[in-house]
């Protein structure tokens, strides 16, 4: 079953019927044929790497010169292919339970 998205010209995808061993661990498997992303680079470091895990970051270095916010940014856009996996609730509230 192909799915028309208003943003098709980004993103294409088709949902097929899980096959009933599949059911009992996944709500669903979706095949995405066209997926586009857009990469920005809003700052950079100079000695240390960000942490990954951490919603502040003090060390980067914004693109921008003074307060001014910056009116674009140097960007990358990626276009490929993917999986979309979801999972049963339930059986991950039995692994939580472990």
């Amino acid at each position: 079953m192909h799915f028309w998205s208003p943003f098709s010209a980004f993103l294409f995808y088709h949902k097929h019927p899980l096959p009933p061993y599949l059911k009992k661990y996944f709500q669903r498997i979706i095949r995405v044929t066209r997926l586009r992303e857009v990469r920005v680079l809003l700052g950079f470091t100079r000695v240390e790497a960000p942490d990954p895990d951490a919603d502040n970051q003090p060390n980067i270095v914004d693109l921008s010169k003074g307060n001014a916010p910056e009116r674009w940014l140097p960007a990358a856009e990626v276009n490929g292919e993917g999986i979309f996996i979801e999972f049963s609730k339930e059986q991950i509230e039995k692994m939580d339970e472990f």
